[in-house]
C-alpha cells in the first residue's frame, strides 16, 4: 500500500519572528564590522585594488621604475637596440600605418551614417522603379 504523505501546514509563529530578528541582527553587525575595517595593502602599487587608475602620480612612478630597473638589466647591445627604435624602417612603416588609420578613420561615424542614408534612398529608388516598370500596361 502506498502511504500518503501529509503536507505540513505553516504557522508564522512567535518563533519564527524571534529567529528572522536574530538572523537580521548578526547580519547587521557583521556587515558593519566588515566594513569599519580599514584594508591593509603593501606599498607595492598593484592597478587592481580598488579601482585605482593607471593615471595617477603613484602608478606613473611605480610603473617608471619597473621599466627602467628592467632597462638597466639588458644587454648593451639590446639597451643601444631600443635607444634607436624610433629610427628602424620597421618602426616607421608601423607609424605610417598608424598614421594612416587615424587619417582614415576620422570622423568614421558621419561617414557610415552618410553611406548608410545614400544606400537607403538608393534601395527606394530601385523599388521604385521596379514598381513602376511593374505597373505599365
Amino acid at each position: 500500500m502506498a502511504s500518503k504523505s501529509r503536507e505540513k501546514e505553516y504557522h508564522f509563529s512567535f518563533q519564527t519572528i524571534i529567529r528572522l530578528i536574530i538572523f537580521l541582527v548578526i547580519i547587521y553587525f557583521l556587515i558593519t564590522l566588515i566594513s569599519t575595517q580599514k584594508i591593509h595593502f603593501d606599498q607595492k602599487y598593484d592597478p587592481t585594488i580598488l579601482g585605482e587608475e593607471i593615471s595617477s602620480s603613484s602608478a606613473q612612478l611605480f610603473v617608471k621604475n619597473t621599466i627602467d630597473a628592467a632597462y638597466d638589466k639588458l644587454p648593451p647591445q639590446s639597451q643601444e637596440t631600443i635607444k634607436n627604435l624610433d629610427k628602424s624602417p620597421l618602426y616607421i612603416t608601423i607609424q605610417k600605418n598608424l598614421d594612416y588609420l587615424k587619417k582614415e578613420t576620422e570622423n568614421f561615424p558621419q561617414k557610415q551614417i552618410k553611406e548608410i542614408k545614400k544606400a537607403i534612398i538608393n534601395s527606394i529608388y530601385q523599388d521604385m522603379m521596379k514598381n513602376i516598370d511593374s505597373n505599365e500596361p
